[in-house]
Parts: C-alpha cells; structure tokens; sequence
C-alpha cells in the first residue's frame, strides 16, 4: 500500500510554515509518522480479522520505519518467512489426532 501526498497542499504547508526553521519538514514528517501508527494499527486487525493470532504476535511483526525531517520516507515492513503453526490455537483429540484453528471463527 502506498499512500501519496498533494502536491498543491504540500506547496500550501511549505508556504504556511516557512517563518518556522524546517517547518513543513518537521510537520511532514510527524504527519507520516502519525498516519504509519494508525495504518499499523489497522493492518493489525485486518490481519486478525483473517488469522486468529494474537494482537501482541502481529503487532510485534509489524516493524515500522519512521520519517525524519531529513528523510520523509516511511514504511511497514513484515517478515517474508511465513508462521509456525505452533502460534495457532491447537488441541489434541483422544484418538491423537491434532487439530488447529487458523481462521478466527468456527
């Protein structure tokens, strides 16, 4: 996911703030440090509305790389390894079989 500022607005903040030493800078990059919380957060329940893991597990994956006024470039990364069924709800049957719950419901 990608998300993309406008260009007209960015002009609109620069001009608002130049009296203030890197100003639009510092404000852009709060606002995309601000908006990769959130997204975080989001990304979080959408990923456990489709897996039953726990929030702690999820949220622990997903690592974010902040903005700084020098670099005003932020993202959320994930591991590409996949997940150990060990970290599912699991139980064992009387005749040994074992079962695994994946999807949050049922």
């Amino acid at each position: 996911m990608q998300i993309k500022m406008d260009r007209a607005a960015v002009r609109q903040i620069e001009r608002d703030l130049d009296h203030i030493k890197n100003g639009a800078e510092r404000a852009m990059s709060r606002a995309i440090n601000h908006t990769l919380t959130v997204t975080r957060t989001e990304s979080g329940k959408a990923i456990r509305k489709q897996v039953k893991l726990k929030a702690a597990y999820v949220r622990e994956r997903l690592k974010v790389n902040k903005a700084s006024v020098n670099k005003p470039i932020g993202s959320i990364t994930t591991p590409k390894r996949g997940i150990l069924l060990t970290r599912y709800a699991h139980r064992q049957y009387k005749n040994g079989d074992i079962g695994v719950q994946v999807k949050p419901s049922g």
